[in-house]
């Protein structure tokens, strides 16, 4: 394993999985992306971009563990927990240094690059502590951090960049183009504007197994970072943990949702118990009836006999 420290907050961790490990977690990615296509996965786990986002390959395809996030926002709603196979990860990054126990993400978020497919500059959303990481999977791609960033030039509409764009994606990015340098950070600083010029920018290489660390002046809030167009398909996991406060806040709204379907299923049962009980009721009251009416009926025959027998008696 190779640690390589780029700067203000930025490290790159090499040869912590092998080949075959890779290969294993690629098709971790493809089994969990096609069950959620199906609607096998849990909730919102599984998000998809709008029709028009694609179109113009803004954008990817997302499976969310732990939590759901969209449009860089951090959102209570059911999702898919952690898996063993991420856990696993987890293990592994944290024997090797990355991150320590305390640190350690409790949420995971898979994007699935299409070939083409850009992120506009952004910084991931402040619900999350910092650092956190992400682990480059199928193809080899870079990112770009800055200050002032246009998608190192490639970004088809500039001016349609949404800060996080569809839930962002944390510690990731794209590569350079013209006017991106190999060291564009001083004294803990991102693109600095330099006489009206386009700033400086950081890019750094990431390759498939490659897992990079974002913390400092690096995870925002005035560095971005950005992935421009990808000639090849990608996959990326991103590992971040909630911010206590988020934390505790999402526990509580879940706790209160738990208790929400809780009470609608206990009021379903008994509306149910109640129309399974109608009919007996019914029932019952009919077979009181039939037997106050056979009652009576017996009453007047018997009456009816009597009448007759003291009529017979007494004729002469």
């Amino acid at each position: 394993m190779a640690a390589t420290v780029l700067r203000a907050g930025l490290c790159r961790f090499d040869g912590l999985f092998s080949a075959d490990e890779e290969a294993a977690l690629v098709d971790f990615c493809d089994e969990a992306l096609e069950r959620g296509r199906s609607g096998q996965l849990r909730g919102k786990s599984y998000q998809m971009p709008p029709a028009d986002w694609m179109a113009r390959g803004q954008g990817r395809e997302t499976v969310h563990f732990g939590v759901l996030v969209k449009c860089n926002k951090v959102l209570s709603a059911e999702v898919e927990a952690l898996p063993e196979a991420l856990l696993q990860v987890l293990a592994r990054l944290e024997a090797n240094g990355v991150l320590t126990p305390e640190q350690r993400p409790d949420t995971c978020c898979l994007n699935a690059y299409h070939a083409g497919s850009w992120l506009p500059p952004h910084v991931d959303s402040e619900a999350f502590a910092r650092p956190f990481c992400t682990l480059s999977l199928r193809s080899a791609h870079h990112v770009l951090f800055g200050e002032s960033l246009d998608a190192g030039g490639q970004q088809p509409n500039p001016s349609a960049a949404v800060e996080g764009g569809e839930g962002g994606e944390g510690g990731e990015g794209g590569e350079g183009g013209e006017g991106a340098t190999a060291d564009g950070v001083a004294n803990g600083h991102f693109g600095s504007v330099k006489h009206g010029a386009r700033p400086d920018t950081l890019h750094v290489p990431l390759p498939t197994g490659s897992v990079l660390r974002v913390d400092g002046a690096a995870a925002g809030p005035q560095c971005k970072h950005t992935i421009p167009p990808h000639p090849r398909a990608r996959l990326s996991l991103t590992f971040r943990r909630l911010g206590d406060a988020v934390r505790e806040r999402h526990a509580a709204l879940r706790a209160e949702a738990e208790r929400t379907l809780r009470a609608r299923i206990s009021r379903k049962r008994e509306a149910k118990a109640a129309r399974r009980k109608t009919p007996a009721v019914r029932v019952s009251h009919h077979l009181n009836l039939m037997n106050g009416l056979d009652l009576m009926n017996g009453l007047d025959r018997m009456n009816g006999l009597e009448s007759s027998s003291i009529e017979t008696e007494a004729r002469p």
